[in-house]
Parts: structure tokens; sequence; C-alpha cells
């Protein structure tokens, strides 16, 4: 990897991670739960966050994101669908009910706690219900943009020509690695506008959380 485009990176997800934990301190200063209309600054944070991950690539978006704690998630992803919904002026009166009704479930709590416990079937029926709905609603374009990644349109547009693992990375990394992270479930998941799709790997990559709707779901593939 060249230097000059890791540094970059790097800053940026620190610069990132800074921002998440002012916001962090800002919600356990709060004396009540976290509340879908919240004070300006935070909101002012979340939109910082918001805008930030949109300037990075989305491997970059994924590890940022997982570092943040359940409350911000919740947050940011709200943020998000808003944000979409405004995006989309020519979206249907039943899109716009599904994601009307995916923000509300936003504040579930526990929803996007990877250790959730007691609540992790609960968790599981939630998801499973929302994406019936999804798939029956939109196409994969608007499921991957609206539900899969964190991000504005047209930065998530641009990205999605682009595969997160090409084949010759991955026969690279098949003969120097044993283990690696899992970075898909969906086809969408690798980019709609290339010939890479995310093939399940018994036993070749580690299962992690980080795709699906709200990235609440396991990775079980990888791009190739």
């Amino acid at each position: 990897m060249k230097l000059h485009f890791f540094f970059p990176a790097l800053s940026s997800i620190v610069v990132l991670l800074l921002l998440a934990l002012s916001l962090t301190v800002q919600e356990h200063r709060d004396a009540g739960p976290i509340r879908e209309h919240s004070d300006e600054g935070s909101d002012a944070d979340v939109r910082a966050i918001y805008e930030r991950m949109s300037t990075l690539s989305w491997p970059e978006v994924k590890r940022a994101y997982l570092s943040l704690v359940p409350e911000t998630r919740a947050r940011l992803w709200r943020y998000h669908l808003r944000r979409f919904l405004i995006d989309h002026s020519d979206l249907s009166a039943g899109q716009r009910e599904v994601i009307t009704d995916a923000i509300r479930i936003t504040e579930t709590p526990h929803l996007f706690d990877d250790y959730a416990g007691a609540f992790r079937d609960t968790r599981l029926q939630l998801i499973a219900d929302l994406k019936v709905r999804i798939s029956g609603a939109f196409p994969p374009g608007l499921i991957l943009a609206a539900f899969h990644r964190l991000g504005k349109s047209d930065a998530l547009d641009s990205s999605l020509a682009q595969p997160l693992t090409p084949q010759a990375e991955w026969s690279n990394r098949s003969r120097t690695e044993t283990q690696f992270n899992c970075e898909c479930r969906y086809g969408w998941e690798c980019g709609l506008f290339s010939n890479v799709s995310c093939v399940e790997i018994y036993n070749g990559c580690i299962y992690t959380i980080g795709c699906g709707v709200f990235l609440t779901e396991a990775c079980d593939g990888l791009c190739i």
C-alpha cells in the first residue's frame, strides 16, 4: 500500500472517531434516553460524522461505523433515512411509508448492539420483517442506497462501480492469508455496475457483523 494513499485515509478515520467520541460524551451527559429530536449540538455532531463518512471509501466507512456506540449508529441511520426521503422526492407513497417505519424501528432499544444478548431473537425478527417489506417495495439499487450503506447518494453512486475486492487482490490474499474478515452478504453489496459478486466462502473468512439491513447482519462472503 502506498503511504500517500494510506495516511490521508487514516487521518479521515481518526477525525471521524473524534467526532463520534464527542457525540458519545454528550449522550452520556443526557439525563434520559436518546431521543429522535435531540439538542441542536448533538444533531450537528451527527451531521458532521455523516458528512465525513461520505468522503471515505466504503471499507473505511464500515470500519469507522463498527467502532461507534449503538446510540450513535442509530442516530446516524435516522439522519440517513430522513435525508434519503428528502433527496428522493420521486419515491412512491408505499416506499415512503416503509422508510418512515424503518426510522421508527431504529429507535428500538438494543437494535444496534452487537451483543444484544436476550434481545437477539427480537432483533433478528425485526430485521427479517423489515427485509420482506423492503424487498417488496424497492429495486436493489435503492435497497443498497437506503438500507445497506451510509453516505450521500452522489458519493454512493460513484463508489458502486468499484469492486471491493478485485479478483487479483483476492487471489493474492488467498495465498498469503488463512483468515480475514468477510465483507458481504448479498450480491448487490459488492456493487451494481461490475462483474463482481458476493461469494460465500466456507472457512475462508471470519464472519463479522456489518452487512445487510442497517449493517446488523453477519457478513459471510467476499466480493470476488
